[in-house]
């Protein structure tokens, strides 16, 4: 896939310039569990009559992404 492509070609990238265990090693230290109060904060607090609209929006512009 196109995708799988540009993530190889990024990590090469990445490890060429000698960035690639930097960057793996902050995103190991920005992980951690959620709890899920951020948007449970939020339930049940839209305000508008455009929710449907904004719902289709989301999923016309949805794509498949394939994490490895």
């Amino acid at each position: 896939m196109k995708s799988e492509h540009l993530g190889s070609s990024f990590d090469d990238f990445l490890e060429e310039e000698g960035l690639l265990a930097e960057v793996e090693e902050k995103s190991l230290t920005l992980l951690r569990p959620r709890s899920g109060k951020s948007i449970l904060r939020h339930t049940g607090t839209w305000k508008g009559e455009d929710f449907e609209e904004c719902l289709k929006t989301v999923y016309d512009n949805r794509s498949e992404i394939e994490f490895v």
